[in-house]
């Protein structure tokens, strides 16, 4: 749903592996932080090769059931997976974009849980190299 300004109002899908795991989603965020070198070089400097990018959920748990997002993260602890973040609905555009790319999945997630509460986790993926920017074709 569009608000008032044209801005997507927290209308998102996030697809792991090719999966869509919109409904165990709470809350993810894609950022880039300086990474640890020795050293660099002024190309990759001014390129901004410099950069890691770390794309942080937070997801529901159910107990770790198969077709969680939970679960494909236990399984796949080690490997890579591609993701996909998108408007909800729609078409991609300028107005729109959708994010891809490659991230690794480091090690199987915690498991948290207190009386009472929504069980949740948060789990932080590596990002191999640079998320792409799309601006055309279909969403998710």
């Amino acid at each position: 749903m569009a608000i008032a300004n044209g801005k997507l109002k927290s209308v998102f899908a996030l697809k792991v592996g090719g999966t869509d795991y919109v409904t165990d989603i709470v809350s993810f965020e894609l950022t880039s932080d300086e990474a640890d070198q020795d050293s660099q070089t002024f190309a990759e400097y001014n390129a901004g090769t410099n950069r890691k990018w770390t794309l942080t959920v937070t997801a529901a748990w159910d107990g770790g059931s198969v077709g969680s997002l939970h679960d494909y993260l236990w399984v796949n602890a080690g490997s890579s997976a591609t993701f996909d973040i998108a408007p909800l609905a729609g078409t991609t555009s300028t107005t729109k974009p959708r994010y891809t790319g490659t991230l690794r999945i480091p090690t199987r997630p915690d498991i948290s849980v207190e009386a009472g509460t929504d069980a949740t986790f948060d789990y932080d993926f590596e990002v191999v190299g640079t998320p792409n920017k799309v601006t055309s074709g279909t969403g998710l």
